[in-house]
């Protein structure tokens, strides 16, 4: 399965994205800028057991924000949101394949971790240079290089 496919199905897949997945980066390029409905984040939420903090801070609104989007999944989310949830549910699909389980994942994720400074990975990802970083270090885990 593609990363793209890996994507769109932690999103909710066709029923909630709409349409069908995205078969290049230019597809989800479209999609972002146009805005991912509400009813993604919803879905992401309740599969990955975030709550309404960690996702809130994930997209980069206030909880109440957050919160009031819920009451209506059909609502799209700016680009900038979009791009976010996409980039968590990219980096927390690659830390649930590389740890081998949502679980250790989680917890990974929410923990200080010293090879980044004892930076907490989920705080990280709320910019893209900090995701760069979180996934980099998945992959040197993944391959061996990081214990």
């Amino acid at each position: 399965m593609s990363e793209l496919s890996r994507i769109f199905r932690r999103l909710g897949g066709k029923k909630v994205v709409g349409g069908s997945a995205w078969k290049s980066a230019l597809d989800l390029h479209r999609s972002i800028v146009s805005g991912l409905p509400v009813g993604c984040v919803i879905y992401f939420k309740k599969h990955t057991g975030l709550n309404d903090i960690q996702m809130s801070k994930a997209l980069g609104v206030s909880e109440k924000t957050f919160i009031r989007w819920q009451d209506d999944p059909d609502k799209l989310l700016d680009p900038v949101s979009s791009d976010r949830l996409v980039r968590t549910a990219k980096i927390m699909g690659l830390a649930e394949e590389i740890l081998e389980d949502a679980e250790n994942s989680r917890a990974w994720l929410s923990k200080s971790q010293s090879a980044l400074g004892n930076e907490i990975p989920h705080e990280l990802m709320r910019t893209n240079i900090g995701s760069k970083q979180v996934e980099d270090i998945l992959l040197r885990m993944e391959h061996g290089y990081l214990a």
